[in-house]
């Protein structure tokens, strides 16, 4: 795109072309000259843009909800850009339904939930499950996160699949760890580390295992690790000493802290 400079010294120099004279800089016809360019400049930049409608990746604001219009996806209720273009642009797979794209892209951005998620063929072909974590543990809460997520999926999920709906009790994990460091901050690694092992245990699906050498591979990965080990899986303060533990239906694991060895 051509900035006013460009402009302004393309002018001066045709200028000079036709009169074989230069204007100086802060004279009439210098400010004149300087005022077009900016103006042009803005001329230019409108034609960028709309030399390319069909490129939307850049779309913000008023202008991703006249795309989310056009492909019939309309924005939710405090819906973020970046999750409504990611929306848009998986909108075929939205509006397929019965797909787990489409099924687990109606889940975002829930109200009474911190997170829904939907494993399919849990009990074989035709079925599924829909873990609901609620944002509190509360009976009104949990009602609420229930009828939410009903309500979201019930245009997506094919009616002659079979689909439970679980709010799994709530199993804490706490971990010992030992760590030993080679440079770096210690407090950011021990962050680090007690980030993606919360995403790792938070996100296990059902029928799936907790697995210490996974959590151990985790924390070495980390820069500036030297050495890392779970020393003790507790849950519900209880110790657990098995290396792998089985994810139930029926129960949540979610992580609750580290207690760090030196």
């Amino acid at each position: 795109m051509r900035t006013a400079e460009d402009i302004n010294l393309s002018i001066k120099d045709n200028f000079k072309k036709i009169t074989g004279r230069e204007y100086r800089q802060g004279s009439a016809l210098g400010f004149i000259t300087d005022a077009v360019s900016r103006e042009m400049e803005k001329a230019h930049l409108e034609i960028d843009r709309n030399k390319n409608p069909h490129i939307y990746t850049n779309l913000y604001g008023d202008d991703l909800d006249k795309m989310g219009t056009f492909v019939n996806v309309p924005r939710e209720a405090g819906e973020e850009d970046m999750t409504y273009l990611y929306r848009i642009m998986n909108w075929t797979y939205l509006k397929a339904g019965a797909n787990n794209i489409a099924v687990n892209d109606s889940l975002l951005n829930l109200k009474y939930a911190s997170d829904a998620q939907y494993y399919p063929q849990i009990h074989g072909a035709g079925t599924g499950v829909i873990y609901i974590i609620p944002k509190e543990y509360s009976d009104d809460i949990m009602e609420s996160a229930l009828a939410e997520v009903k309500e979201r999926v019930k245009n997506v999920i094919s009616p002659e699949s079979y689909t439970e709906y679980i709010i799994p009790t709530a199993v804490p994990v706490n971990l010992v760890c030992h760590l030993e460091v080679d440079g770096g901050d210690v407090s950011y690694i021990r962050d680090r580390i007690t980030e993606d092992l919360k995403e790792y245990i938070n996100g296990i699906a059902p029928n799936t295992y907790l697995s210490v050498g996974e959590m151990n591979r985790i924390g070495l990965e980390v820069d500036n690790v030297d050495f890392f080990s779970i020393d003790g899986v507790y849950l519900n303060d209880v110790y657990n000493a098995n290396t792998k533990i089985l994810q139930e239906l029926e129960t949540k694991m979610l992580f609750q802290e580290i207690s760090w060895e030196e």
